[in-house]
């Protein structure tokens, strides 16, 4: 049996465990803050000859009096959601850095944001579908939003907004002739992280997140006792029950958690960027070039790590 002391030893101290961390904490910061910056570096706007400007010369033959900037609003609509990845990312990064408890379970339900977000922003940036279709993307968009905020019912003004948005879905919808079943329109419906992230992140090959991942990402999020049980059920094990010391096992923080999940980010992060860089015709700055380049690297060592199965620094709280 292994027991508290014995655990204790082999651990790395808070500060020198921020320090392990460093690199990727610091790549990721720096990539969330170049992929935020990006619009501002454009002026934002699209490049002459994206596909994101044709969209705009396109759009009236789309707009209705109500609604008469169709394109404009879904590149807004990603666009804004691409902003909302990039400093979930960052706040990953921070919670690595300069957590001063843990990050035992913070960084789960950081991630968990990201992975639900990340496809949907991508579905909407996604630069190469027709216009029709991205609008109709943004539509659902739109209706999935105003369908959360009628639940306010507590408050009357946000229950009416959230008619009022719906019913000028609706118009829109009805005067381009479409077809909507709840919240598909079209054959569109929005994406879930729990099928779509791996797709999204790492190609089309790739199957949905294993469910048991997924439920421990939720119940973190949710302070479920069986997502903290889990995060603490290997040590329990190895400690000795009859160790005075060692009634409960110390709280461990692992290299390798934050890693796998800061890299899951990143590659969803990164998706999105991608995509809204190719509809816009946006170059990628240096420091997002750089700095992504330096998540690869970490990466490829992980895998490797993780491939010869070497133990990974922990960090005793």
């Amino acid at each position: 049996m292994t027991t508290r002391a014995e655990i204790e030893a082999d651990a790395l101290s808070d500060a020198e465990f921020r320090e392990h961390m460093r690199p990727l904490s610091s790549a990721l910061g720096k990539y969330a803050k170049a992929m935020a910056a990006q619009p501002e570096l454009h002026r934002n706007l699209p490049s002459h000859d994206s596909r994101a400007m044709a969209e705009l010369a396109a759009q009236s033959q789309w707009a209705i009096a109500e609604w008469n900037e169709p394109a404009r609003n879904a590149h807004s609509y990603g666009s804004m959601l691409a902003y909302f990845v990039a400093e979930h990312l960052a706040a990953y990064a921070a919670i690595i850095d300069g957590a001063s408890v843990g990050p035992r379970f913070a960084h789960l339900a950081t991630a968990r944001t990201i992975f639900e977000t990340a496809p949907i922003a991508r579905w909407l940036l996604e630069p190469r579908i027709p216009l029709d279709k991205r609008i109709k993307r943004s539509i659902v968009y739109r209706l999935k939003s105003a369908n959360e905020l009628g639940r306010m019912q507590h408050e009357p003004r946000l229950v009416s907004q959230s008619q009022l948005n719906r019913e000028r879905c609706a118009r829109y919808i009805e005067a381009q002739g479409w077809l909507v079943k709840g919240l598909e329109l079209g054959g569109e419906s929005l994406p879930a992280g729990k099928t779509e992230f791996s797709k999204v992140a790492f190609g089309a090959s790739f199957v949905e997140l294993d469910r048991t991942l997924w439920a421990i990402m939720s119940g973190a999020q949710h302070g479920s006792w069986y997502a903290l049980a889990d995060g603490l059920r290997a040590e329990r094990l190895e400690v000795d029950p009859l160790d005075p010391t060692g009634m409960v096992a110390p709280l461990m923080v692992t290299s390798e958690n934050l890693t796998m999940f800061g890299i899951m980010c990143w590659h969803g992060c990164s998706a999105v960027a991608t995509a809204r860089s190719e509809l816009m015709g946006w170059s990628s700055s240096t420091e997002m070039i750089a700095s992504g380049e330096a998540i690869e690297a970490i990466a490829r060592d992980f895998v490797q790590h993780r491939r010869s199965k070497s133990s990974s620094p922990d960090a005793a709280l």
